[in-house]
């Protein structure tokens, strides 16, 4: 009997050996739980328990996610979302928080909203400004420039030119794909410049000397650059200089106002003999009421009752005129000098005359000029 019950027992013993026990699902609810809080109340850096359950706590950011049980009401914290239990997320949406019954957002609705920005190269300068627009935004499908001079874009990079002084807004508007708007402005101050300007002041000047005096025409500007083309320079107002030569030489004028603004002006001064070449007009009309006017001039203006050179420079100078039967009827070797149209105190008949210019130009060169010219007489009464 007992030899019977003992090889039983090894036949049970030896079917067991090589089987697993599987508890229960209750029993295996309660191993879960008991471990867990184990863990829960050890000291491990490793592991979630009660040190970081307290920081937590202490910053207002810990999570409580209530896992559900088959058997009581028993509520415990937990580190994540059971395996079983699972976050549905629409197409295009992301998760709000990793717990169950999370509610998605569209991944893209923060995203989308458009957001304007630019740079500018400069936001102060002189008049003209150039000012060259350098887009930032975020989102932008087009783009509504308005530069406050009355001026408008779509470019994404314009360049504007502000022409005159003054403060002015810039906006930039954006539109995104959903038709929002956002907007972004800058400030721009165009300060006013001087206006440079340069002439020639004929009667100061002495070409035969080859001194040149200069007009400084400028207006709005505190000091004065000048650039005479021959490697000499002056810092005054008004400028008188003498040439080593004649030649063709640029002068340059800057001129610069207080707020540091600057203009400059260019002459290109011909210092030859075809700018200061005698030209005589074809035809003049005698004054009828000058009979003792002597034909002389101050400058080289307008003098319609006088028939002179319109250009006076000259070393040496003699003019002849003769009447069509080559009458000698008028000389004179002052340049300063023309003929008054009068023979003998009273005024010239009108009809065709010739004149013989010569002498010497003031850089050397001799000259010889001869032509005709038309005397004009209106009936008075």
């Amino acid at each position: 009997m007992v030899s019977k019950r003992k090889n039983l027992e090894e036949a049970f013993r030896e079917t067991l050996a090589n089987g697993r026990v599987m508890p229960s699902a209750t029993v295996l609810t309660k191993l879960k739980r008991r471990l867990w809080l184990s863990d829960f109340f050890s000291v491990n850096p490793r592991k979630f328990n009660v040190i970081y359950a307290a920081v937590i706590l202490g910053t207002g950011s810990l999570l409580f996610v209530i896992p559900s049980t088959k058997e009581g009401t028993e509520k415990l914290p937990t580190e994540a979302t059971p395996a079983d239990e699972k976050v549905l997320e629409t197409p295009g949406t992301e998760k709000a928080a990793n717990s169950k019954g999370a509610v998605g957002i569209p991944s893209g609705e923060v995203a989308s909203i458009p957001s304007a920005r630019f740079e500018i190269a400069t936001e102060i300068g002189c008049a003209p400004l150039e000012v060259r627009f350098t887009d930032h935004s975020e989102l932008a499908e087009s783009y509504e420039w308005d530069f406050g001079n009355g001026e408008h874009s779509s470019a994404r990079n314009p360049v504007a030119i502000y022409k005159d002084p003054g403060n002015y807004r810039a906006t930039l508007t954006i539109k995104g794909k959903k038709g929002d708007l956002s907007s972004c402005r800058k400030e721009i101050k165009v300060l006013q410049s001087p206006k440079a300007s340069i002439g020639l002041d004929i009667d100061r000047s002495d070409i035969g000397k080859k001194e040149i005096a200069f007009l400084n025409k400028s207006e709005g500007a505190d000091t004065y650059f000048w650039d005479f083309g021959d490697d000499e320079r002056s810092d005054l107002p008004e400028a008188k200089h003498t040439y080593a030569d004649y030649n063709v030489y640029t002068v340059r004028l800057i001129a610069k106002a207080e707020n540091g603004c600057s203009d400059t002006a260019y002459l290109v001064n011909r210092f030859i003999e075809r700018d200061y070449r005698l030209a005589f007009p074809m035809n003049f009309r005698p004054n009828p009421y000058n009979e003792g006017a002597d034909g002389f001039y101050e400058s080289a203006g307008s003098h319609a009752a006088i028939f002179y050179p319109r250009n006076s420079s000259a070393r040496e100078y003699k003019l002849v005129i003769t009447a069509p039967n080559g009458l000698e009827i008028f000389s004179t070797t002052n340049i300063k000098q023309g003929w008054n149209g009068y023979i003998g105190g009273r005024i010239a008949p009108a009809g065709l005359y010739y004149f013989k210019a010569t002498g010497v130009y003031p850089n050397g060169q001799a000259f010889s000029i001869s032509g005709k010219f038309t005397v004009i007489v209106e009936d008075y009464f």
